[in-house]
């Protein structure tokens, strides 16, 4: 079933590493009270945060973001890491040898020299290369009818297919499938059907 004419793009906050987890302990809260307080398909995490009474600003987008950055590089190199990440990941390869790593970085480059060191950290050590930072809204450039973009965001997906691409949608809490993802294991198996079935239905 292996084709390496097809490449996949893997995104990490939300896939596999937990980002909502990271920032709730950040707010002094846990990652299960926040999700008990998300609504479905709430995708501003920092809201359900001020419902919490966890922020307390004028802007509580931008006090969430100043508060997350003030833990510097650690926040983004110690997120915890979803349980089925090394699964999929693993998965991938059975499909296609060009997997890569695909996420947008916070403004800081303290961002990035963290999220570099997670995945070194989980996948692979210095040999790991196989990575793009870019803005989310830049995913979009490198879409094509043998790319395709596994997401948790639905305006991600939705642009990376009207530029040409395959965009498959990772369900989660905070996502239009979440639905398909009452557990993460759930959402592990969700995506690993889609793609066997896109790679069967295709011929790849």
């Amino acid at each position: 079933m292996k084709n390496n004419k097809y490449t996949i793009l893997l995104d990490m906050d939300g896939v596999i590493a937990n980002f909502v987890k990271g920032a709730a302990e950040v707010f002094n809260t846990t990652y299960e009270e926040l999700l008990d307080e998300l609504k479905p398909e709430e995708w501003t995490i920092e809201f359900a945060l001020e419902r919490m009474g966890k922020i307390k600003a004028e802007n509580i987008t931008l006090a969430f973001w100043e508060r997350i950055e003030q833990e510097g590089e650690k926040f983004w190199s110690e997120l915890p890491m979803f349980p089925e990440a090394k699964e999929l990941y693993e998965f991938l390869f059975t499909l296609t040898d060009n997997v890569f790593f695909c996420t947008s970085p916070s403004y800081k480059s303290t961002c990035v020299a963290g999220k570099l060191k997670w995945l070194q950290k989980h996948f692979g050590g210095n040999t790991c290369r196989n990575y793009v930072f870019t803005p989310a809204e830049n995913k979009m450039l490198l879409a094509n009818k043998y790319t395709i973009l596994i997401d948790d965001s639905d305006k991600n997906i939705k642009a990376f297919k009207q530029a040409g691409g395959v965009g498959i949608l990772y369900p989660r809490k905070w996502n239009s499938l979440f639905y398909q993802g009452p557990t993460s294991r759930d959402s592990f198996t969700y995506i690993k059907n889609r793609l066997t079935k896109l790679f069967i239905v295709n011929d790849l």
